[in-house]
């Protein structure tokens, strides 16, 4: 009898202990999630805030760099007009002259106007130049304007590009009167760039 109370004693404490240990198990992990949330959370969102402003800095970096070296561009265009406006005003008078008169046929008009492309475009081969410069430009209008071509509207259109500085169109206005004029060789590939027009008027006029 004494041996069995002993027993259901013993029993008891140990269930107890067992108790014990699982409810200390319990408060740990608690404390271990606790100082998880406390902790590791705000380190995680300020590596993000880091990451974001990490990013905003390089962008604004980027965005200086593209800024400067359009400027750059813009001041390198700049200058290279610049010195093509020096290169067509030292052209002296005797060269900017087209032989045209009121006269003149709609195919002589078109050979000169044929030739002043030739200081804007990339070609095989180029036969004869003329200045493209204000006063031939406006010399030939002035013809053109009077006349009864009848080619007059589309020369006009290409006049009034040139008028207005526009030359974007050259490869393609070569290529019209260069194929008017049965060309086979020196067809218009593209544009010269603005150093190479200047070389191009140096060395012609």
């Amino acid at each position: 009898m004494k041996n069995k109370g002993v027993l259901a004693a013993i029993i008891i404490v140990a269930t107890l202990l067992v108790i014990f240990g699982m409810f200390k198990l319990w408060n740990v992990g608690i404390e271990y999630r606790n100082n998880a949330s406390m902790n590791d959370v705000p380190l995680e969102r300020g590596d993000a805030e880091e990451s974001d402003e990490e990013k905003e800095t390089e962008e604004k970096e980027n965005n200086k760099e593209e800024t400067e070296a359009e400027v750059k561009e813009d001041t390198a265009s700049s200058e290279e007009v610049t010195e093509l406006e020096k290169a067509l005003a030292n052209i002296s008078e005797s060269e900017l002259t087209t032989g045209l008169d009121k006269g003149s046929t709609e195919y002589q008009v078109i050979t000169v106007m044929h030739k002043m492309t030739h200081q804007k475009i990339i070609a095989e081969k180029k036969w004869g130049n003329i200045p493209m410069h204000e006063k031939t430009i406006e010399e030939v209008a002035s013809i053109v304007e009077n006349s009864d071509f009848d080619r007059k509207s589309d020369l006009l259109t290409i006049l009034e590009y040139w008028k207005a500085n526009d030359f974007s169109h050259a490869k393609a206005d070569h290529n019209y009167f260069w194929k008017i004029q049965n060309g086979t060789v020196g067809k218009a590939t593209g544009l010269l760039p603005v150093e190479e027009e200047i070389e191009f008027i140096e060395n012609n006029f």
